[in-house]
């Protein structure tokens, strides 16, 4: 099988030549006494210039597939030299996406310069809009980026290049053409080019603030005297940096200050690390440092805060302070021996960095098997949402619904609960824990409806505390919440098939026919809430396991493609992807093209990262493990399309330890006529399992990784015996639930007009109606499936209209 080891330079070609075709130039100010903390400097070589190298930023990179628009801050340098013969621009630019300006830099900038676009406005991108550029064009010199800062719509940092654990480390490599986090290195042309990364101090442990309109946020460490009574005097240290130092208001002596105990210090260099030192002698009464800004718009770094005794020993030490463990601080926070506080009581993040950790231990270069995570169903029912609880964490899962749901468009309330619940191994952490199904209405609050302080005879039917039907009426005017949970309490809590049935019994919303929560599994380790459904621990700590586990037949493939990572993290920021490649020549422009085949995913543990969660996912939609094979779809369970020619369909794993499988992917065109089939496909890899496989430019999956490739292993299988699967195979499964036989008016009691008088069992015990194993393509879903599809993810307490 031939194979060549390639890049995607055509493509790559072909989107940097159109995008670097059309930009706007633009008058900077530069500044001479910026020193950065991290930056990468590109160099073509004199005698062999690579064409156009670049650095740019993926937008389609998942860090960015929530919160857009995405602001760009941080600094460029260019130093212009000879031209390179060939297009009429010499220059070096900001390739913009959208439509948004680009920057044209004609000349040197005699400094680093804002990183803006065209029109000197803030740089601004949309997930998955194209590639952000910092480049050259047809000349020589040096190009630098330096310290970019990106931010979602609400103003939040989700990527800092100065605590990039991702980045390439400090040196000089050539041309590397790859991908690490959300860059990539790329020349355009032939030739060579230097990428030199450098990192100019590296804090073990720092808070950033970024101060744009607050005044005087501040930051107190205070001195316990038990602490300082004897050993002194003490010396503190620390270090600060004011990037892009401005005044806010009137002022002229814009800063950062520091006051209290160990004495006063004024910094007003801009760009700079400065050293600030303080004193203080043996404490007969508690202390405090205080530290903050003085009317001063700035992005403050603050970093390594460290008190040393006269003995020159540490008795303080940021970098090692356990308190300081979390990683956003904001208005009135205290973490350990500090404070955060700000003067005019608006909310300010402070970002605590995690100190630097030891290398993990070397990797041993042998493939880890992953067994496959399997929750046992009960194939007595469709459907089951269940908690396994072995601690005092209060676990819950939670259905929130809109008053206006339009699942209720043609309903007539009241609306009876249809389900079954189990009990199982259950045990009180203190004398009030309990099992328990509450409604909590978004303006009349809670009511339990059942209560559980024992094991239930295996599955029985949900009744309320009086063995009556649980019923809402009408939802006129607010929301709802259902909840189901363990209050102070462990053991196991199992819902089977629950379902809300209108007062004609029509089905209005059926748990088994729920797309959202097809191939969801662990509900914890989802990228995101399924449809209307949540589920959490109240401690946080995610003890407990919240499944979703649905009937269906196994299914057996034929050819399987899968990722590993190394489990050893020595490269704790792989995320290894199976690209589907829509710029294959299978597929023209304009055309739409549909994708079935199964996914696989075992997670076995997060790779660690202040803020990444471990997850998988397929293009827009999130899985957790998923209980063995499952079909490929969205969210409402139709199947994934694509149009041709329009870049990669990236799926694969995130921060997660475990594997990641596709298997049996076909493709069809709008036609309905097979265009691909990965079961047929004759360059497809021989079995193997290796840190890399080769591939071409035109590959329909391409393997990959956004971090290091070579610490993951690609494995190929196929099957010695094919099994025929028909095109139903692919869809999800369908239940026939029967209409619920609520035939009585839950409000005709007369002694209370509040609770249903019906106490026979709404749901019976037959076998629950066997599995319709899938949806064509042009085929329906039952219309309350659809209605789930709709909502979302919704928030329970919303204003009313």
């Amino acid at each position: 099988m031939k194979k060549s080891k390639a890049f995607l330079a055509i493509f790559l070609s072909v989107v940097l030549s159109l995008s670097f075709a059309n930009f706007s130039p633009s008058t900077v100010n530069a500044s001479q006494d910026y020193v950065p903390n991290r930056s990468v400097t590109i160099i073509p070589n004199d005698e062999d210039p690579s064409v156009n190298p670049t650095f740019f930023i993926m937008t389609e990179h998942s860090t960015f597939a929530a919160g857009g628009p995405f602001t760009v801050t941080g600094k460029v340098k260019f130093v212009k030299g000879d031209d390179i013969s060939g297009d009429a621009l010499h220059c070096a630019k900001i390739d913009a996406t959208g439509e948004t300006p680009d920057l044209q830099l004609d000349a040197s900038t005699d400094g680093w310069i804002d990183i803006t676009d065209g029109e000197g406005n803030p740089l601004t991108f949309e997930f998955n809009s194209g590639w952000l550029h910092f480049g050259m064009w047809y000349t020589k010199g040096e190009y630098s980026v330096a310290d970019v800062v990106i931010k979602n719509a609400a103003g939040e940092v989700v990527y800092d290049m100065v605590t990039d654990t991702e980045l390439w480390a400090d040196g000089t490599v050539d041309n590397p053409m790859a991908a690490k986090g959300i860059w990539y290195c790329y020349s355009y042309g032939s030739g060579t080019s230097k990428f030199t990364f450098k990192t100019n101090y590296s804090p073990e442990k720092w808070f950033v603030l970024d101060c744009e309109t607050d005044i005087n946020p501040q930051f107190h460490f205070t001195l316990k005297k038990d602490s300082y009574a004897s050993g002194g005097p003490f010396t503190v240290s620390y270090k600060v940096k004011l990037d892009n130092l401005a005044p806010i208001g009137d002022t002229t002596d814009q800063s950062f200050r520091m006051t209290g105990t160990a004495g006063d210090n004024v910094v007003n260099t801009p760009n700079v690390w400065v050293d600030v030192t303080g004193s203080f002698d043996n404490l007969t009464e508690d202390g405090k440092i205080s530290m903050y800004l003085w009317y001063a718009s700035c992005k403050l770094t603050f970093a390594d805060f460290t008190i040393k005794n006269a003995a020159n020993e540490i008795v303080y030490s940021m970098a090692q302070d356990t308190a300081l463990n979390v990683n956003n601080l904001t208005h009135s926070s205290v973490a350990g021996d500090w404070l955060i506080w700000d003067y005019a009581g608006a909310a300010i993040d402070v970002l605590v960095m995690p100190q630097q950790k030891d290398p993990p231990p070397a990797e041993v270069d042998e493939p880890t098997v992953v067994e496959d995570i399997i929750i046992p169903h009960d194939n007595n029912y469709n459907r089951i949402m269940g908690i396994h609880c072995t601690d005092n964490v209060n676990p819950t899962f939670r259905m929130s619904i809109l008053y206006d749901d339009p699942m209720f468009a043609e309903a007539n309330g009241p609306f009876t609960i249809q389900s079954k619940i189990k009990i199982a191994n259950f045990n009180k952490q203190q004398d009030d824990g309990k099992a328990f199904v509450d409604f909590n209405f978004s303006d009349d609050g809670t009511v339990n409806k059942a209560s559980f302080t024992s094991d239930t005879d295996g599955y029985v039917t949900l009744k309320d505390n009086d063995g009556k039907d649980i019923y809402f009426d009408t939802l006129t005017d607010q929301d709802l919440e259902i909840i189901f949970g363990l209050y102070y309490a462990s053991g196991d809590l199992t819902v089977a098939d629950f379902k809300i049935v209108d007062a004609d019994g029509k089905v209005v919303y059926s748990m088994a026919n729920d797309p959202t929560l097809y191939g969801v599994t662990d509900m914890k380790n989802y990228g995101g809430s399924p449809g209307m459904w949540f589920a959490s621990d109240y401690a946080g700590d995610n003890s407990s396991v919240i499944f979703v586990t649905t009937k269906q037949d196994e299914y057996v493939p034929n050819r399987v493609i899968s990722v590993t990572p190394t489990a050893t993290m020595k490269n704790a920021a792989i995320n290894p992807v199976l690209i589907i490649n829509t710029n294959s020549s299978l597929f023209e422009s304009d055309k739409t093209y549909t994708i079935k085949g199964k996914v696989k995913v075992n997670l076995t543990g997060q790779i660690d990262h202040p803020v990444e969660k471990m997850n998988s996912f397929i293009a827009g939609r999130f899985y957790g493990n998923t209980n063995g094979w499952v079909s490929i779809t969205m969210k409402d369970g139709s199947f994934f399309t694509f149009t041709g020619q329009t870049g990669y369909v990236n799926t694969g794993m995130w921060y997660a330890l475990g594997n990641f499988s596709l298997a049996d992917l076909t493709i069809y065109d709008d036609s309905g006529n097979l265009v691909y089939d990965m079961a047929a496909d004759g360059d497809f890899w021989e079995d193997q399992t290796s840190k890399s496989l080769e591939w071409d430019s035109d590959s329909v999956i391409i393997p990959s990784a956004y971090g290091a490739a070579a610490e993951c292993y690609f494995t190929v299988f196929t099957a010695d015996e094919y099994t025929p699967h028909s095109e139903d195979d692919y869809g999800i499964p369908l239940f026939d639930e029967q209409d619920g036989n609520n035939d009585t008016d839950p409000t005709d009691d007369e002694n209370d007009p509040t609770d249903p008088i019906d106490e026979t069992d709404p749901t019976d015990e037959t076998d629950p109606s066997n599995v319709q194993t899938g949806v064509s393509a042009g085929g329906t879903i039952p219309a309350a499936a659809l209605v789930i599809a709709s909502i979302g993810l919704i928030c329970l307490y919303r204003k009313k209209k």
